[in-house]
């Protein structure tokens, strides 16, 4: 786990990786966008479930609308992408589990699926 999460974002990478695959900090390449010393740019998910599930953990004003490409790039590539706040990890752990159990059981079922909590 990166030394740069948050409480919460740890607290949540720990419980699901009990539960599912999970990777940290995965990058998907931009094709054709580059940085200006010329190297390739990716998005970078907080942790991705089942190699199918972003989940992004998202602190205290986070602009969701400047997500929406990122998230759109995503899906594009067959991801399911939920966004949820530190304060909803924090105070509502077994909740967040459960929507990414949702997540996954709807992703084998071949669903996308697009969320964000708030709290």
């Amino acid at each position: 786990m990166p030394t740069q999460y948050t409480p919460s974002q740890m607290r949540l990478f720990n419980v699901l990786c009990k539960k599912y695959r999970c990777k940290t900090e995965v990058p998907f390449l931009r094709e054709g966008v580059f940085n200006k010393e010329g190297k390739p740019k990716s998005y970078q998910v907080d942790i991705l479930v089942e190699n199918k599930i972003a989940v992004e953990v998202d602190g205290p004003g986070h602009d969701f609308e400047g997500d929406k490409e990122r998230d759109a790039f995503l899906e594009r590539h067959g991801l399911s992408v939920l966004h949820l706040t530190n304060g909803a990890v924090k105070d509502y752990l077994d909740l967040c589990i459960k929507l990414v159990d949702i997540a996954v059981l709807l992703n084998r079922a071949h669903v996308q699926l697009k969320m964000v909590v708030e709290t």
